[in-house]
């Protein structure tokens, strides 16, 4: 999305606990930046981009499974 990719939640590398990050990726830069984190942590998740909003749609958390989503504006990084 806007020439960058997006790495959206998954899971802590030591603990496997879900993660609220977002970081996107400059491929011209050769650099990631951590971008406004998700509301809700989550792995396993389904992530999509419709009119240049971010989705990040379902997975799971500590809590169990999500059926919720969240929608990521980067223009005003929330």
């Amino acid at each position: 999305m806007n020439g960058l990719l997006y790495a959206v939640g998954g899971a802590h590398p030591s603990s496997g606990a879900a993660v609220a990050t977002v970081e996107a990726y400059d491929p011209k830069a050769n650099s990631w930046v951590r971008t406004g984190p998700m509301l809700t942590s989550r792995g396993s998740l389904g992530v999509a981009v419709v009119d240049g909003i971010l989705y990040a749609v379902g997975g799971y958390n500590a809590f169990g499974t999500l059926t919720t989503l969240e929608a990521y504006d980067p223009a005003q990084d929330r």
